[in-house]
């Protein structure tokens, strides 16, 4: 288990999951456990950015982002950039394979049209930069055998940036941990004959009357004794601080104050929050600029 993903951690991220999406209720305990389990050993928190807890049924599986598998190659010492960027038709974008090879992207900030293609760019230190370009024929193939298809219609940006990651990855060595996300994200997308059940990530609120949604997955997760967990759910104050302090790279942590600045606009960080988090990461950075 990765060393930030300690037990009552990942069973705070659980119910903070359960509260966005109650489907999760649903689910079995053995289910759960092992989606938290298999979580924990990819070292990719089901945080609902980085991987998400996702109903099929009775059972809950662990699918990994495209964020967390970027996250994931960051880990790598080898890497020194990662991006992945679904292209829309209005999108200015241009590439080339060969020996000048290069991709050139400038997005439309509206009207961006329909989906096109997507990319995915790794830099290793002292290599030369690899990248993967896949149009939307060969992304749509695989949407076909895919076994996800609601996370993909509520969620086609990411899907299709997924998809490029994935396919990179065939290529760029970037270690055994993400081999095994990456296994594991193709296995849940083809493996399961079960439609997922998706819901808006705002909830549908709790079925089960004089309970909260917290309480109910507290009911499922019990240690063995049968006792219930006293933990409470992660704010997203509290996610984006663990981000931030896990870091590997100072391009990493830049990318998670811009996220976060995102969630400040969004109403889910307040503006004293954002503040704190601004002056962990102007620290953190110094201290990154310092080695």
């Amino acid at each position: 288990m990765a060393k930030h993903l300690d037990p009552d951690r990942m069973i705070r991220l659980a119910l903070t999951a359960a509260t966005r999406n109650p489907k999760l209720l649903d689910c079995t305990q053995e289910s759960i456990g092992l989606s938290l389990l298999t979580a924990s050993q990819l070292g990719i928190e089901p945080n609902g950015r980085d991987g998400h807890l996702v109903p099929y049924g009775k059972d809950c599986q662990f699918l990994p982002d495209f964020k967390g598998l970027i996250k994931l190659a960051y880990r790598n010492p080898r890497v020194n950039s990662f991006i992945a960027v679904a292209v829309r038709s209005n999108d200015e974008f241009e590439f080339q394979y060969g020996t000048d090879s290069f991709i050139r992207h400038r997005p439309a900030l509206s009207n961006c049209g329909d989906l096109v293609c997507a990319y995915a760019i790794c830099k290793l230190k002292d290599a030369e930069a690899q990248f993967v370009v896949m149009g939307k024929e060969a992304i749509e193939k695989r949407r076909a055998k895919a076994m996800t298809k609601n996370i993909w219609d509520a969620w086609p940006d990411e899907m299709w940036a997924k998809t490029a990651v994935k396919s990179l990855a065939k290529f760029v060595p970037l270690g055994g941990e993400f081999e095994m996300a990456v296994d594991h994200d193709s296995n849940i997308e083809g493996g399961s004959p079960l439609n997922v059940e998706f819901t808006n990530l705002a909830g549908t609120g709790d079925a089960e009357a004089g309970k909260s949604t917290s309480d109910r997955l507290a009911d499922k997760l019990q240690d063995g004794n049968g006792n219930k967990s006293a933990t409470e759910p992660l704010s997203a104050f509290e996610l984006f601080e663990a981000d931030m302090r896990a870091a590997p790279s100072l391009e990493r942590l830049k990318e998670i104050r811009i996220s976060a600045a995102t969630e400040t606009n969004l109403g889910a960080l307040s503006d004293d929050e954002k503040h704190e988090l601004d002056a962990l990461s102007a620290k953190l950075s110094k201290s990154f600029e310092e080695k």
